[in-house]
């Protein structure tokens, strides 16, 4: 997942619940859910969905 590399450069995740907390999160998340079922080759929603998926991983 780009997001997890891209919250590797920041160092380990030594937080694996937070992580694993994080994920989960996401992955409820309607507005998340909805950028992964329609337009998903379209700039603007591949670029939504990575932001959100950076700000749920960026305090593990």
């Amino acid at each position: 997942m780009v997001a997890t590399a891209k919250r590797l450069e920041l160092g380990k995740i030594e937080n694996t619940v937070g992580y694993v907390l994080a994920y989960e999160s996401l992955l409820k998340d309607e507005e998340f859910v909805s950028t992964c079922k329609a337009g998903t080759s379209d700039e603007a929603t591949v670029e939504k969905r990575l932001r959100m998926s950076y700000e749920y991983f960026k305090e593990v």
